[in-house]
């Protein structure tokens, strides 16, 4: 989930979830069809067919069901700050990550390099 979420930096905290929260621009932790835990958001959603894309990921998706997930991202605590994900401040790093998907291959290149 880089670069919102960072290894051996960031907690996450997840919470059990309904059915009418796996919507798409939801964060999850779940198991993948290849038997991976995964923490992706959700991109695409067909019935209980889940379509899940990291946000350090250009096109490599995963895909599970419903029934697979594990939790939904609730928030994620960095350098002792708690930022929930119904919060403007990831609501709206969220909406821009999504709108920027057409130049992500650019951004992402300069967050590896800095």
């Amino acid at each position: 989930m880089n670069p919102f979420i960072v290894d051996r930096r960031d907690r996450v905290v997840l919470s059990p979830c309904t059915d009418a929260q796996l919507q798409p621009g939801a964060v999850v932790l779940a198991l993948t069809d290849d038997h991976r835990y995964v923490l992706h958001r959700i991109v695409c959603r067909r019935g209980d067919e889940l379509t899940l894309l990291g946000d350090g990921n250009l096109h490599q998706t995963e895909r599970t069901d419903t029934g697979r997930v594990v939790g939904l991202l609730t928030a994620v605590i960095r350098k002792g700050r708690t930022y929930p994900t119904d919060g403007a401040v990831w609501l709206r790093y969220s909406r821009w990550w999504r709108r920027l998907t057409p130049v992500r291959r650019w951004l992402l290149a300069i967050y590896r390099r800095i």
